[in-house]
């Protein structure tokens, strides 16, 4: 995290962000398993966190289809109060 903050000070609010999101997120996963573990046994638990990590994993598809026109501004996330759906438009 040092390194981060001297070389790259424009990214650090995002990398800590980041790392926050992740420690936070380790801290529940180990504070809590292990009762997790007795109440439900070994194997319902890993097949739940193995589902969890997937569809964190899942989420990087649309960001490696849309991202790179998100980032340049082509292309606009607009959400629709008529019928509450999430429109693309390119």
């Amino acid at each position: 995290m040092g390194n981060l903050t001297d070389c790259h000070r424009d990214k650090a609010p995002e990398a800590f962000a980041a790392i926050n999101l992740r420690n936070i997120y380790s801290f529940g996963m180990n504070y809590f398993i292990s009762s997790w573990i007795d109440s439900q046994g070994p194997k319902e638990v890993f097949c739940i966190y193995w589902g969890i990590h997937v569809f964190i994993c899942l989420t990087a598809i649309p960001m490696y289809i849309y991202g790179r026109g998100v980032a340049a501004g082509r292309v606009v996330w607009r959400y629709s109060r008529s019928d509450e759906s999430l429109n693309v438009v390119r």
